[in-house]
């Protein structure tokens, strides 16, 4: 009789915790990518230290700075995200400030938000700055402004972009690469040593 009673509490165990511990094992999926060629991807936004801090040890840490327009902007992150991800080879962190559930009226999250910005923009090896056209940008000329000497910064802009002769006129100045594409920005994060 307690055998019988033993396996049915366990297999009722196992009911219960199964299903928890399958959805917990892909929960952070969409935060791992990895291509079929080798490259190794980990996407960290802000709220996701505990995956920063499981997954940093070797890789190198790119900020994808740039357009947002408070999350109406196209969402280039995920675009570069799949860049990396395709890599034939490298091992990676993004750090993606983007939210999907952004909420400004959030008690401390507008202070939250740019101090993560700000801390992980100063902590990466590169600085990958997208200026998309029909945007205004305020925050990432301000970026470019503080990031311009740090010998870290990548700039994607294009021509249509309604500041870009500042834009051009500083990276000259300083020294910054400014690339055509993302593509290009992204390949040469990936073929240059840090």
């Amino acid at each position: 009789m307690k055998r019988q009673t033993l396996t049915t509490v366990l297999i009722a165990a196992a009911a219960v915790l199964l299903p928890v511990l399958i959805v917990s094992s892909f929960a952070g999926m969409g935060r791992r990518t990895a291509s079929q060629s080798g490259s190794s991807v980990v996407t960290v936004h802000p709220h996701e230290e505990r995956i920063e801090n499981a997954d940093r040890a070797g890789r190198t840490t790119v900020f994808l700075a740039g357009t947002i327009d408070m999350g109406n902007s196209v969402d280039w992150q995920a675009r570069a995200d799949s860049l990396f991800a395709a890599l034939p080879s490298g091992s990676f962190m993004l750090f993606n400030p983007r939210q999907e559930h952004w909420d400004a009226a959030k008690p401390g999250e507008m202070d939250y938000q740019v101090n993560w910005e700000l801390e992980h923009l100063e902590q990466a090896d590169w600085i990958i700055m997208n200026f998309l056209p029909g945007s205004q940008s305020p925050i990432t000329l301000l970026e470019l402004g503080l990031h311009a000497r740090s010998g870290r910064l990548l700039v994607v802009c294009p021509p249509e972009f309604y500041r870009y002769d500042n834009v051009r006129i500083t990276c000259a100045k300083y020294g910054v690469p400014m690339f055509g594409s993302l593509e290009d920005a992204v390949r040469h994060v990936a073929q240059t040593k840090k």
